[in-house]
């Protein structure tokens, strides 16, 4: 920390209940302090006393966010703060957390014993290039150069984006269907890369947590000679909460 910067308090997330409670430290941008909680009308926001300033997305930065997140869960059901929210006294932070409090009051029976799942599902390349192979039309696509007219190489473009948008309906209803029925709620994300098939989140009970990874382990042993599975969490109910605010005095 250079001497300019003042020192305020860094969020990572909220919980129910008032707890004086601490949470070993935590390290940003290569500076250590102490994760603690400060209270107010029932709720317990788990800071860290930091510089105040703009925190770069830095992924050692990232991680350290995270794993104090992941350490307050092992206890408790809660709301996750955006990476960087760091305001200038634990004054402001209470002012905050009766700004939001209606919300966060909404929002924990909604989440409370649950937690979120994500499936990444990757189509493999050899895989994916036999089915291009066995479509007719698409293969037939595939032979067009730049030397083809405008419209011809338009033609297979819409052609190659409506076999990809088929596959990840197909995909979808495989995957997502099965695994709907084991969860409180489903998201189906943007797919970020051409490959992808699909790319969700699942909410769902603490308790179900073991028989909802069996499930999509059986559904990765059917699949596997077609797709990649990128399976991550638990994590906090980052794509099922709807948390707006402006926190007077962020940076």
């Amino acid at each position: 920390m250079n001497n300019e910067e003042s020192v305020g308090c860094y969020l990572f997330c909220v919980y129910q209940g008032e707890q004086d409670a601490e949470y070993g430290e935590a390290t940003m941008s290569g500076v250590s302090s102490k994760v603690r909680t400060i209270t107010h009308n029932g709720l317990s926001m788990v800071a860290a006393d930091l510089p105040v300033k703009i925190y770069a997305p830095k992924k050692d930065d990232l991680l350290a966010h995270q794993e104090v997140i992941n350490q307050v869960m092992k206890e408790h059901s809660v709301i996750p703060m955006s990476y960087g929210t760091v305001l200038s006294s634990e004054e402001d932070v209470k002012l905050l957390m009766e700004k939001i409090e209606p919300q966060l009051k909404e929002t924990f029976p909604k989440i409370e014993n649950k937690i979120e799942v994500g499936l990444k599902v990757i189509a493999k390349k050899d895989w994916l290039a036999e089915r291009v192979h066995k479509d007719p039309q698409l293969n037939k696509m595939n032979q067009v150069t730049a030397k083809d007219s405008y419209y011809r190489q338009i033609e297979a473009g819409e052609k190659a984006k409506n076999f990809i948008h088929s596959l990840r309906t197909e995909y979808e209803t495989k995957l997502a269907s099965p695994l709907e029925k084991l969860s409180v709620s489903t998201k189906l994300n943007e797919p970020v890369s051409e490959r992808m098939l699909m790319n969700a989140s699942f909410l769902i009970e603490k308790s179900m947590e073991e028989e909802f990874d069996k499930k999509v382990n059986e559904l990765y042993e059917e699949l596997s000679d077609q797709v990649d599975f990128n399976y991550s969490g638990p994590w906090p109910a980052y794509n099922f909460i709807e948390l707006k605010f402006k926190a007077e005095g962020a940076v």
